[in-house]
């Protein structure tokens, strides 16, 4: 298994829908193994979070956690789940297999949010690339001023 998405039905009755690579199942076994993975998500380290959205990360998995913009019959916001190994995958390709799992049960994303959140994403890790490399810059420095002494 390489992604899922989870997401509640419009009555909010009975097994959610559930994605497996790119599939519909209803599989119970399955969903109960994405169960299990959301449940190990919990202590995973947080990358963004905000009133809308959760995304977080172990090793190469992501873990979104959102709503849809759709309502269910109670009009409420339709929650979902996604879980992705981003081995060899950028930002663009997740939200790509997000938005193409999301269309087999007919679901829209707040796209415009989710290309924000991935923006800041993207800045954040080159912030940090940038601040580790004047780290290491000025490590040098120092090793070579101790050298030069000697």
């Amino acid at each position: 298994m390489n992604r899922f998405l989870i997401s509640q039905k419009e009555t909010n009755i009975g097994y959610d829908y559930c994605i497996i690579d790119g599939k519909l199942t209803t599989d119970e076994f399955e969903i109960i193994k994405c169960s299990d993975y959301i449940f190990e998500a919990d202590e995973w380290k947080n990358l963004y979070k905000d009133d809308k959205i959760t995304i977080k990360s172990s090793d190469k998995i992501i873990f979104i956690k959102s709503h849809y913009l759709d309502k269910d019959n109670a009009d409420r916001a339709i929650n979902y789940i996604f879980y992705i190994n981003q081995e060899d995958s950028d930002w663009d390709t997740i939200v790509k297999k997000l938005e193409n799992d999301s269309e087999l049960i007919d679901r829209n994303l707040d796209k415009e949010h989710l290309k924000q959140v991935i923006a800041k994403l993207s800045n954040n890790k080159i912030i940090k690339k940038k601040i580790l490399l004047f780290l290491l810059a000025i490590g040098a420095i120092i090793i070579l001023t101790k050298m030069l002494k000697n």
